[in-house]
């Protein structure tokens, strides 16, 4: 072709194209696929005679070399053959047709028409069988000059092998793919071999295509050092052709097994890619690190993941296939494919097949995992939950699977795959809070200590403990108390009103033992049950919770509380507060008093006061004398009138003690029987005087007089 045809085969804007640019350049202006070419002929031997593009001294003595006959008397008829190899070091596939050169006076000659198409070019292009159109035979050495130049492809879509070289085809393809290390020959029958040859060619992915050296019509093994050549197809008249291939495989002789992967590349030879194969090669074939040793690995891959929808166990067979084949396991695209295919037949997979598509889940695709997901992360859930474990730390699709999961897995699913991967207790209390609050969780973790921190550190105690609570269980209690605090069971305590008093009790013993931890809960917690009150104090000293600043705990706790409790556990808390306003871990003795002393000896009055909240109360009462002993009130008074002197005490708090008029005058006669004691009610009547509070004027009436 001239540079007019160029033109003219290029269109109007060909001019643009500088005769220095690039051949992607001129590729790119031209909007057409463009392949350089070669001429070789005899003149005074065989040489070359024109070329379009510049090689690489190697590749130029390869191309010289294998465009001239195959064998020395060798005879062509006047088809010639077609020669393909690669260039490597120059970056073209090379396809030679050679005719005979009758007219040459020399015997023997021929002319060679090699067409190079870039590697680039040649992994783009779906039929390889335009290429054919593009052979030229010179007429003489004059014609050379129009193969300087680039030719255009013609454009072209995927072209059918013709329907009579089925057979022949069959067993090339079978030879080629079952003996990948070998040279295979086959004789050619009839013309239509180019096109057979071109279309297997063209089924290939770009790197096998690459790779792939062929010659149709030959009488001598092609092939050189390093330079095996894949198919050579032996001329039929050349009876002895066959003894110059020793160690060639003869694809008419081998014997070919009904294989399944066989029969579909037959048919995509003559319907190219309408079950989708030749796509799928060209997709996943790249990603292989092989050539055609793992063509029919992929076939198989073909089917066994197309067929999955209709044959769902295929899936298991397409994982077999991988894991023993390390070329194809090796290939990201192989694993996408099975991966995809697999995630749509969860329930046919075997538990191979279901750790291969776990291990590679990230390959699948954005829309089958949205649909597929929720499913795969069910059956996950009851066959194995401790395969999420490794989620927890791992940011990945398994997590989000996880974490959908967790949230809308049935009650009683959850807590079953939870009891077999406690591990993801804390992650589902975190997607679950209620669970906390639901006894059947509970049934299943009350021992749990896992589960107990997963709980605390959800911040979850104060909903969990009332159901541990209504379940009755003590041998919770002491992983609770550990875990959750003190304070946090104290809380739940006094939102449990119903709770049996024995249970409460034993929950309070754990509760309390940190007492700067109680004596907080009763300064800031508002209507507490007393009979909370009444369990903290039955397990704790009346000297044990701490006072350092503001009001006493339990002067603020017993103010605020709320409910009531029986006449003589109300007795046994005032007594309690007394003795703990006789101590010195108080800073509210006189209000402690107040609340306390007019009930505590009306009580002690009417022999009403238990025994037990005596005996608490007389080790801290003055001891009186032999006689006197009985009188458990006048300890009581003296005690009080002797608190009130010694600590100098409010003044004013005094005449409050009580508004009994006979109990206040026992009261400041006790005072009145010493020197400290008339000097402080002397106070107390000053104070009534500058305070001028009608409510206490009885009182100051009764100093006035016992003064």
């Amino acid at each position: 072709m001239n540079i007019k045809d160029l033109r003219e085969s290029a269109g109007p804007f060909f001019w643009l194209v500088p005769k220095w640019c690039p051949d992607s350049a001129r590729h790119f202006f031209t909007d057409c696929p463009l392949v350089h070419q070669a001429l070789h002929g005899y003149s005074d031997g065989h040489q070359l005679l024109a070329l379009s593009v510049k090689l690489s001294p190697r590749d130029r003595k390869t191309l010289l070399v294998l465009s001239d006959i195959s064998a020395p008397g060798s005879v062509l008829d006047d088809r010639g053959h077609i020669t393909g190899y690669p260039l490597a070091e120059s970056g073209f596939f090379a396809i030679g047709r050679t005719w005979p050169a009758l007219e040459m006076s020399r015997p023997g000659c021929v002319w060679t028409h090699t067409i190079l198409v870039d590697f680039n070019d040649l992994a783009t292009m779906d039929s390889l069988s335009s290429l054919l159109s593009l052979f030229q035979r010179p007429n003489d050495l004059k014609d050379s000059e129009s193969y300087s130049l680039p030719v255009k492809v013609p454009s072209g879509t995927h072209v059918k092998m013709p329907n009579c070289a089925k057979d022949w085809a069959r067993s090339v393809v079978a030879a080629l793919y079952t003996r990948p290390k070998d040279l295979i020959v086959s004789k050619g029958r009839d013309r239509e071999i180019d096109e057979a040859v071109f279309a297997i060619w063209s089924q290939q992915w770009p790197r096998l295509r690459r790779n792939f050296r062929f010659c149709t019509l030959t009488s001598a093994d092609r092939s050189t050092d390093g330079a095996i050549f894949d198919l050579q197809v032996l001329a039929e008249s050349k009876t002895n052709a066959r003894s110059r291939f020793n160690t060639a495989v003869d694809a008419e002789a081998l014997k070919i097994d009904a294989e399944s992967w066989l029969t579909e590349v037959v048919d995509d030879l003559l319907c190219p890619d309408e079950s989708g194969l030749r796509s799928f090669l060209r997709k996943v074939g790249p990603d292989v690190t092989g050539g055609r040793e793992v063509f029919s690995s992929l076939c198989l891959l073909h089917q066994y993941t197309q067929n999955s929808p209709n044959s769902p166990g295929s899936v298991n067979s397409a994982v077999a296939l991988l894991q023993a084949s390390p070329l194809l396991k090796a290939a990201k695209s192989a694993r996408t494919v099975t991966a995809s295919a697999a995630i749509i037949n969860l329930e046919a997979l075997d538990a191979s097949s279901f750790d291969f598509l776990w291990e590679n889940l990230k390959l699948v695709g954005h829309d089958s995992f949205e649909a597929f997901s929720p499913k795969l992360g069910r059956i996950v859930w009851n066959r194995d939950p401790q395969r999420f474990i490794p989620c927890l730390v791992e940011n990945g699709p398994e997590k989000l699977i996880l974490e959908q999961t967790l949230d809308t897995l049935e009650l009683r699913d959850l807590v079953k795959g939870l009891d077999a991967a406690p591990q993801l207790l804390k992650l589902a209390l975190a997607r679950r809070p209620k669970l906390a609050a639901e006894h059947l969780f509970w049934f299943h973790f009350d021992h749990s200590r896992l589960a107990f921190e997963a709980v605390a550190e959800a911040g979850l105690q104060v909903v969990a403990i009332p159901i541990l609570l209504e379940s009755s269980r003590s041998d919770s209690i002491d992983n609770a108390s550990q875990c959750f605090g003190g304070r946090a069971i104290l809380e739940a305590l006094s939102s449990a009103p119903k709770t049996d008093r024995a249970m409460q009790q034993a929950w309070v013993k754990t509760a309390v033992t940190d007492v700067y931890d109680v004596a907080q809960f009763l300064a800031s917690a508002t209507e507490i049950p007393q009979k909370v009150l009444l369990s903290i104090a039955l397990e704790l000293d009346p000297d044990a919770l701490p006072n350092q600043h503001g009001k006493d705990p339990w002067l603020v706790a017993w103010h605020q509380s709320s409910g009531t409790i029986s006449e003589s556990e109300k007795l046994y808390m005032y007594a309690y507060f007394m003795y703990r306003s006789l101590g010195h871990s108080s800073r509210s003795v006189p209000e402690l008093i107040q609340l306390s002393f007019e009930a505590v000896h009306d009580a002690a009055a009417r022999s009403n006061l238990p025994e037990r909240s005596w005996h608490m109360l007389e080790s801290r009462l003055p001891s009186t004398i032999f006689w006197f002993g009985w009188d458990r009130c006048k300890r009581i008074r003296e005690g009080i009138a002797d608190i009130f002197v010694e600590r100098e005490l409010s003044p004013a708090l005094f005449p409050r003690l009580t508004s009994d008029g006979v109990l206040f005058r026992q009261l400041v006669v006790s005072l009145a029987q010493s020197k400290r004691g008339r000097t402080y009610l002397n106070r107390v009547r000053q104070s009534i005087t500058n305070e001028n509070d009608g409510s206490i004027s009885m009182q100051s009436q009764i100093i006035n007089e016992v003064l």
